[in-house]
């Protein structure tokens, strides 16, 4: 789909979702159990950082 219609993610969208769907409801699976081959098997380290503000600091 990404030949004959660059860009426009809006549009192909829904259609991908659908053609999930689809294929979810032909093999009798969810769609998550479709896709599980396509998600990363390990988890994902994250780290957040906060700064206390003192009043004269300027945003």
């Amino acid at each position: 789909m990404d030949l004959s219609l660059p860009g426009h993610l809006y549009a192909k969208s829904p259609i991908d979702m659908a053609c999930w769907d689809i294929a979810g409801q032909a093999a009798g699976l969810p769609i998550a159990d479709l896709m599980v081959g396509l998600s990363c098997p390990a988890p994902v380290p994250l780290s957040v950082g906060a700064k206390q503000w003192t009043r004269l600091e300027k945003f």
